[in-house]
């Protein structure tokens, strides 16, 4: 059986709509599921209209916001199947698009996180796969070094640059990591890695998670053969350039949350050569 898990805070008309494709594409291509909202923030009404409107799903209320990691390991908790998927309110799935994901994992044992290509809603691909970062990576994307040919080079090294990911016909592929929007995954595997790093509230957890899955062995591929739609927000920049970390409370997050990943495996990499 497979499990989907979809984490939700606070956008009621994202996974109204989220929530309604996915019911008719689990019954459009047959699929055996149980599928998990787990709802940071919940309020009255939220829980009023998702029992009522789908009571075939589990629906799990947390008065907090637990943040995506701990929703997520929430939902893995909580679920049941030997495979897992791992999505947003933001996210349409297409027909079709979930089975080929399992069925890869079914294939290729050795694969811990596979995503689907993402596209925008004007039909576009959405840059969805990533090379792990450098300190000076968030430096070059979030400020005007970014027009520096030096950080040019290293932005083209994070975002594969040599990937043609508008071929219909590429074939699936190794990433270092996948933007956390769709993972799919193996109960066996999670059990081996562990759960996503609950001391990352929210932004680089899907990159934390996918360099664990790697350092146990496990690879993580970009399945370019199947596509679902992903309204991508970014939150955690705006007009403000070098001022968001003043003025904007989610840069200061990401910002938080890179420091942590940074610092964290530059650690984990000083005691493995120690020992």
């Amino acid at each position: 059986m497979l499990s989907i898990i979809i984490v939700h805070y606070r956008t009621p008309e994202l996974l109204r709509l989220c929530l309604k494709n996915l019911k008719r594409v689990i019954a459009k291509d047959n699929l055996e599921t149980e599928v998990l909202i787990i709802d940071s923030g919940a309020t009255d009404d939220s829980k009023n209209w998702i029992i009522f409107e789908f009571p075939e799903f589990k629906y799990f209320p947390f008065k907090e916001n637990l943040g995506f990691a701990k929703g997520v390991n929430r939902g893995i908790d909580n679920s049941k199947g030997d495979f897992i998927l791992i999505t947003q309110p933001d996210v349409i799935v297409t027909e079709k698009s979930i089975e080929p994901l399992i069925n890869y994992l079914k294939a290729n044992p050795k694969v811990g996180l596979i995503g689907p290509k993402l596209l925008n809603f004007d039909g576009t691909v959405q840059r969805s796969f990533f090379k792990f970062p450098k300190l000076v990576t968030l430096a070059y994307r979030r400020t005007f070094l970014k027009n520096l040919s030096f950080a040019k080079k290293e932005l083209l090294r994070f975002e594969y640059s040599d990937k043609l990911t508008n071929n219909p016909e590429l074939e699936p592929f190794e990433v270092d990591w996948l933007m956390g929007a769709v993972l799919a995954t193996s109960r066996k595997a999670v059990e081996k890695v562990g759960g996503m790093d609950e001391k990352i509230f929210m932004y680089f957890e899907d990159v934390d998670w996918a360099r664990r899955f790697w350092q146990k062995d496990y690879k993580v591929i970009c399945y370019p053969k199947v596509a679902m739609y992903h309204w991508l927000i970014r939150a955690s920049s705006s007009f403000l350039g070098i001022l968001d970390p003043i003025f904007n409370k989610q840069t200061r997050i990401h910002i938080k949350s890179a420091l942590y990943y940074f610092l964290k495996w530059k650690k984990l990499k000083y005691q493995s050569h120690k020992t």
